[in-house]
């Protein structure tokens, strides 16, 4: 006599509600972990944004030993472009390109916009001949990612030096610089230092670089993130804030949660909270964040 064993098959699929539990589940998980996640990345990128702006100084602190303590120039050159004009007729302050225009000598030489005269000194292949040459250099995808912080999805594009009419090459960039130590512009009767850091008290304390605008394009195209207003980086935000501008001028707020890096004449960098805005009258705000002590004219010797 045989006996048939009857087999049962014990396996079975996910019921509806059990599929719905786990879906809900990582839901709850993904909804807990994202913004750790997005926090740890806008960590990240507050720390390469930092570590650029510290590159950058270093490149400006590298071309003033090679040309007798002169960082490089930036801003608007109201006493005119050439050598001699900007009292280096000698060639040996600031970093040069061949410009658009001749002269009854030759070709006239330019000075270079931020970017170049900090690039060749950051291993980047910026071409100093003519200016079409120096242009396509700039415009290389190398030389856009050293000048760009990697939380600003669409940088700034204009040039960082000019004198009337006259442009420098189209630059791109995340970054401003402290015209009043750059530039030569004069204001409030005070001209700047072209570079000369040697007149910069408290180095320590007076603003070199900094994040700067987020994308919006600057006044006039020709001083690209340009600082030349305001005793402070405080007294900078309260001249150019408003709600016509979102309260911040051309400080950016989004990019780094209100923070802001900002690289100082001796080179070391902080990063530091910008003031909290409420509308209105600026003065009225209870928050002025960390940029009050960030010199901006306050510092520059005349």
């Amino acid at each position: 006599m045989s006996m048939r064993i009857r087999q049962t098959d014990d396996r079975r699929g996910f019921t509806l509600v059990e599929l719905l539990v786990v879906i809900g589940i990582i839901t709850v998980l993904v909804a807990l972990l994202f913004p750790a996640l997005s926090g740890a990345r806008e960590h990240a990128n507050r720390v390469k944004c930092l570590a650029t702006l510290r590159s950058m100084g270093l490149a400006a602190q590298m071309h003033a030993d090679e040309h007798r303590g002169y960082m490089p120039l930036a801003g608007m050159l109201t006493m005119g472009m050439w050598p001699d004009q900007i009292g280096d007729a000698s060639m040996k302050k600031y970093t040069y390109y061949k410009g658009e225009y001749r002269d009854s000598v030759g070709i006239t030489f330019a000075p270079a916009p931020l970017s170049a005269s900090l690039g060749q000194y950051m291993g980047l292949q910026v071409v100093l001949g003519t200016h079409e040459q120096l242009q396509d250099s700039l415009r290389s995808e190398l030389v856009y990612r050293h000048f760009t912080c990697p939380g600003d999805p669409e940088p700034g594009t204009g040039s960082s030096i000019g004198v009337g009419m006259w442009r420098g090459p189209e630059e791109r960039m995340s970054y401003m610089y402290n015209m009043r130590v750059l530039g030569l512009m004069f204001v409030d009767d005070r001209p700047g230092l072209g570079g000369n850091v040697t007149k910069v008290r408290n180095p320590d304390r007076v603003l070199l670089f900094a994040d700067g605008q987020g994308g919006r394009p600057p006044p006039g195209a020709w001083a690209l993130f340009g600082v030349v207003q305001g005793a402070t980086l405080y007294d900078y935000w309260r001249i150019h804030g408003g709600a016509s501008r979102g309260g911040f001028g051309y400080l950016d707020p989004q990019r780094h949660r209100r923070r802001i890096n900002v690289l100082f004449v001796d080179g070391h960098g902080e990063t530091l909270l910008l003031p909290g805005y409420y509308g209105g009258n600026l003065d009225d705000s209870p928050d002025k964040g960390d940029i009050g002590r960030v010199g901006v004219a306050m510092g520059v010797d005349k």
